[in-house]
């Protein structure tokens, strides 16, 4: 019984997700498109990057944890990004940044929790990196594998 309600709740929380994606679309509400748009071209990256690393066909490189760098803001958009998926934590969890933003996008949060559990990834790292004392900054992604 509180599972069907759980399952409930969460079917009422996506149906009120794609009601506000369509109610923005109506509205012409370009700029938080954009930015659902630039969480899907993310995820996107992430797994493309991430499995051309696992094929050899990209650098790896890894931080003294083990962790394994994927790509950063810079190379997915191209300049110095400073919208709704930028933060300034030194490490946080990608999951957490993206629930944070308060953007519509559970559907993309899931699919990336379902992609994270079927490649043994343990999480992905957001982190905030900088060049002289912040003068120009960006995040970088990171994945810590089981």
């Amino acid at each position: 019984m509180l599972g069907s309600q759980i399952k409930s709740l969460v079917n009422d929380k996506l149906q009120q997700e794609a009601n506000e994606i369509q109610r923005l679309k109506e509205q012409k509400d370009s700029k938080t498109l954009r930015e659902i748009k630039n969480v899907e071209d993310l995820f996107t990256y992430l797994k493309a990057f991430t499995k051309q690393i696992a094929d050899g066909e990209r650098k790896l490189e890894t931080d003294k944890n083990g962790k394994v760098f994927i790509t950063n803001t810079k190379e997915i958009f191209g300049r110095n990004y400073y919208g709704a998926l930028f933060t300034q934590n030194i490490n946080k969890n990608l999951i957490t940044v993206l629930e944070e933003t308060k953007l519509p996008v559970t559907d993309i949060i899931n699919d990336i929790k379902t992609w994270i559990q079927d490649n043994d990834i343990e999480s992905i790292e957001v982190r905030n990196e900088y060049v002289d004392v912040g003068i120009e900054s960006w995040n970088s992604y990171w994945i810590k594998l089981k």
